[in-house]
């Protein structure tokens, strides 16, 4: 409740300078596979051009953007675009309703430590950071913007190539 809490205050205050910028090295964060606990991922440079989103069942646009997710993941996944749904729910019970609801293919994780929004600087939900293979932020996304669809695909072809 008090991670709610905390980024219910930060969206209200509008600090999107706080927020991880375009250009930074994204943070590793020890992340943990939501069915699969004892199993951890870390957001490392790798292979994959990795789009991270921060996500809770409680926020409404989360339900717009999880089908967009979804989406991207069918199309580029097997280009090497890997989507790390970060899962900041208190109840694990709250975001398995969530997920019956809107289900997706991609990887959802939880953080049990719970320093993985502040890393990034979280400020508004849901949050996404589009990330290069050498672990360099090319894109931030603060909510959701059925705008700024098109764009985020034409950023991942260009990371992809």
């Amino acid at each position: 409740m008090l991670k709610i809490l905390i980024i219910a205050a930060l969206s209200l205050c509008f600090l999107h300078n706080l927020s991880v910028a375009a250009a930074e090295t994204a943070p590793d964060c020890a992340l943990s596979d939501f069915n699969h606990p004892e199993r951890i991922i870390h957001l490392k440079p790798n292979k994959d051009v990795v789009y991270v989103d921060f996500w809770a069942s409680w926020c409404g646009p989360c339900v717009k953007s999880f089908p967009f997710l979804e989406h991207l993941h069918q199309q580029y996944h097997k280009k090497g675009l890997k989507i790390i749904a970060i899962n900041l729910d208190d109840s694990k019970k709250d975001a398995e309703e969530f997920l019956k609801a809107y289900p997706v293919s991609f990887q959802i994780v939880q953080d049990p430590d719970g320093l993985c929004p502040e890393k990034f600087g979280l400020t508004v939900m849901p949050s996404s950071y589009l990330i290069d293979r050498q672990g360099n932020i090319h894109h931030t996304g603060l909510g959701f913007n059925k705008a700024e669809v098109l764009e985020m695909s034409k950023k991942i072809d260009q990371l992809l190539k």
